[in-house]
């Protein structure tokens, strides 16, 4: 901000251009402009030359953006002053930066990740993180979902996040530009299945959608973020529909259950399919509870026994009443497995 010289200090009063006005009324120290009295005819002459300067910065962003100009989100500074405020010059100033941010949304700003410029009020940008190195790490993991050609470019996304404001402001835009960890793994859960992700996926050959999930999984445990998994339905069992962790088991590696066991079981009515994690899918260091082959022929051997009394209060199998008994009981029988031990699924079957 200048008064024909720099009005030293008002570099905290944040706008994306300087602005020389030679009938500012300066404060005594010349660290900028009065603006909280509301009849004062110096605060009024000052908060009128602002409100000019606001048009006069979307006009000049405009005519930059005609002529080709780069690095848009310079024109995107419009964070709240940090400004001795009272209550009165406060809210006439977040009136202003509502009215300008909202003409900014429309106006093509955003440089993105697949080399178009597209409108603020159509871009997402990813922010998540404390460190410069987390935000990018967000950046590369979540572009391929929300869309290469809504995101900023990689490169400029530190700046875009800069010039968007702080946390606290961010509703002043009234519209959704900015994507946290939530909002994303919400938006992930809205795609249900793994099917939907495949086809939501802006991705390469090299990048499906299992291998871009664990990553996503990989990124949440890093940051120590795996409640979050609890929280939302996305982790995909062995059909491919999404689900929330407490809500799955994870299949024993050291005791996998062959799938013609979970086809009989299946057959007898409980279809474990359902409510095991994708066997592709990697969550390191979780504490998950597990299903196992034990489990599965313990559970099969439970409805094979089961039994109820009939009329006669005589005990009889509830597994021989069903119409397919014999042809799973074959199935059972024909079960070839490679080993003979006692721990074996047949012989914890019928022994």
């Amino acid at each position: 901000m200048y008064r024909d010289f720099p009005l030293i200090g008002s570099e905290k009063f944040y706008f994306p251009f300087a602005i020389n006005g030679t009938h500012f009324f300066p404060t005594e120290d010349r660290d900028g402009v009065y603006l909280n009295s509301g009849e004062a005819p110096d605060a009024i002459e000052n908060r009128v030359i602002i409100e000019n300067a606001i048009e006069a910065s979307i006009e000049f962003t405009n005519w930059l953006v005609a002529n080709g100009a780069r690095n848009r989100y310079v024109c995107a500074y419009s964070r709240l002053p940090d400004y001795k405020w009272e209550d009165f010059s406060r809210n006439w100033y977040e009136d202003l930066q509502r009215d300008w941010r909202e003409q900014l949304l429309d106006i093509d700003l955003v440089e993105t990740q697949s080399e178009e410029i597209i409108k603020l009020k159509d871009a997402l940008i990813p922010y998540y993180g404390n460190t410069e190195e987390t935000k990018l790490k967000f950046h590369k993991l979540t572009s391929p979902f929300i869309g290469k050609g809504k995101v900023p470019h990689y490169d400029l996304l530190l700046k875009w996040i800069k010039a968007t404001g702080p946390k606290n402001e961010i509703e002043q835009w009234g519209s959704e530009i900015r994507c946290d960890l939530n909002a994303f793994l919400k938006k992930l859960q809205d795609v249900k299945t793994l099917q939907n992700l495949s086809e939501h996926l802006d991705s390469d050959e090299s990048n499906t959608s299992i291998k871009w999930l664990n990553k996503v999984f990989n990124f949440i445990i890093a940051e120590k973020q795996s409640d979050l998994l609890n929280e939302y339905a996305i982790i995909p069992n062995q059909y491919g529909d999404f689900f929330s962790l407490d809500d799955l088991y994870l299949e024993d590696s050291n005791s996998q259950i062959p799938d013609h066991f979970l086809d009989i079981l299946k057959t007898l009515g409980l279809d474990w399919r359902i409510e095991l994690i994708d066997r592709n899918i990697v969550l390191p260091g979780l504490n998950i509870d597990k299903k196992d082959l034990s489990e599965i022929s313990e559970t099969i051997n439970g409805i094979l026994q089961a039994e109820r009394k009939n009329a006669y209060n005589q005990a009889e199998s509830v597994f021989l009443q069903r119409n397919n008994a014999k042809e799973i009981l074959t199935d059972l029988l024909c079960v070839n497995e490679s080993t003979s031990k006692k721990e074996s699924f047949k012989n914890q079957i019928f022994f």
